[in-house]
Order: C-alpha cells, then structure tokens, then sequence
C-alpha cells in the first residue's frame, strides 16, 4: 500500500514554483552513485525471514516504494534513489540522489509524478521524478508536517500514523465529512502498510520493531505479534508493487528486506 500526502494545497503549490527556492540541486552524474551495484543476495527460504539488506551510504529514516524505484531518505545524506530487480534473487542498483538536507520522511504522489521529502526542520521539499535519472527540485512548502494516511481498497478508512501519539482511524465514507473513529495509543506507530485484502497492517513502532495488526473491526486495529529487530529503530515501511517484498527503514545503514510470507509465517500469521 503506497502513503498518500494530506496537504490541500499541493496543486497550488506546483503553479509558480520554480527551481527550488532552497538552493538545493539534484545529482544523477556523481560517479560514485552510478551503476553501483549494492547488493544482490539470493531469496532465503523460510529458515530465515530476511530475504536481504540493501547497502546505503547513510542510516535509512524511511522508505517509499514507487513501480520504477525505492527512494530512502538519509538524513543529512539527502534521498537515494535505487533501482529494484525482482526474480529469484533480489538486486538493487544506486541510480541517482536528491541533494535534500536533512531528509526525514518520504512520500508519493497518487501518480507518482512527484516525490514530497520532509526534512527535519518541518519543510517540505517537492521533487518531480518522472525522470528518474534528472529528478528536479520544483518547490517547497514551509514549516507544514509532513503528514501521511493509507487508505483501505474501497476508500472507507484511512489509517494515521501519529509516531509517539500511536495510530488513528478515520473514517472517510463520506469525502466531505471524515470523522475520527478510534485511536491505538498502545504503541507507537511511525508507519503503516496495509495487507491481506485491507484484513491486517503492519506498523513501524520504532524501537520495539514491526507490529502486526488485525483489522477484521476496521475501526479497532488489534495488536497480535511483533517482530523484534534488536539494535534498530523502525521508522519507515513500504511494500513491492506485487505487495510480496516488505522494505524496511531501521534507522541504521541499509535497508532491511522480507519476503511477506515469511515474515508473517514467523510472526504467527
């Protein structure tokens, strides 16, 4: 399940904006970003959940998955952009970096034209990414959170990570009336993806790991398991295009990678 952006003014916000405003620039011809090959590891089987980490030049603070790419934000680092091979190895290849200072979250565009990177100090930075080997700086919302939801299929809830503040669930039946239904203060949740046809998620909860979550009362998320990473603080979650492969920011250099199935099989699912 791909983050959706909850900024109302993001139309606006691509009319007029031109070049950065920030002074930042983007970089695709950097020798040591180009054709790297990070990492290519063979699928494990089910003896071991961690299918493979891919290798990155900062601590991973999140991820977003588009159909083309993977794109990680690394702090200070700014926001790598790799390419992601699927067959019966997973390989991944360093194809260009967005120069963003203090990268803290990524998200997508509904078409995925655009990538929004929100840096620690509240700014939002707009990238047009239709080409990934030119991505380009086109504007930058001041000082506004940014702030992410999934959606289940048929566009009735939405699920709100709220970091320390846990996860809420609204409502959104009626587009023109959303209505907060319910929020889980048990755990942090700093990420969300949602699985098995919209019945379960998976939550980024920091320090404790990745919680699995049943959903079969949308409105009431339910804690069942957890699935520990020791040493890590799990701050960004995103699926595969086929929702088979989970990529997982940890806040340490590399990305942790896991077949689904495997993953779930191992947390009791």
């Amino acid at each position: 399940m791909k983050k959706t952006l909850l900024i109302s003014s993001i139309t606006a916000l691509m009319i007029g904006c031109g070049g950065g405003g920030s002074g930042e620039t983007t970089s695709t011809t950097e020798k040591n970003i180009i054709s790297q090959n990070i990492d290519t590891k063979k699928v494990e089987t089910k003896r071991s959940i961690k299918t493979t980490t891919i290798d990155t030049q900062a601590p991973a603070r999140d991820v977003a998955m588009s159909k083309d790419a993977l794109f990680v934000a690394e702090g200070g680092n700014g926001v790598e952009i790799i390419k992601i091979g699927y067959s019966d190895t997973i390989s991944s290849e360093l194809i260009g970096k967005i120069k963003v200072k203090d990268a803290k979250n990524v998200s997508l565009s509904d078409d995925e034209k655009r990538l929004f990177v929100e840096k620690q100090n509240g700014k939002i930075t707009i990238v047009d990414i239709r080409d990934l080997s030119k991505p380009k700086i086109v504007g930058e919302k001041p000082k506004l959170k940014l702030d992410i939801d999934v959606k289940n299929s048929d566009n009735t809830y939405k699920y709100v990570p709220k970091g320390k503040g846990g996860l809420e669930v609204w409502s959104i039946a009626n587009p023109a009336s959303p209505t907060k239904e319910a929020t889980m203060k048990s755990s942090n949740c700093f990420d969300i993806v949602l699985i098995d046809d919209d019945k379960k998620a998976l939550i980024a909860t920091g320090a404790v790991g990745i919680k699995l979550l049943k959903l079969d009362n949308p409105k009431a998320p339910n804690p069942v398991s957890t699935y520990r990473i020791t040493g890590s603080k799990v701050t960004g979650l995103s699926l595969s295009p086929s929702d088979d492969i989970l990529f997982v920011a940890t806040g340490d250099k590399g990305v942790m990678v896991f077949n689904l199935d495997i993953l779930l099989h191992k947390m009791g699912d």
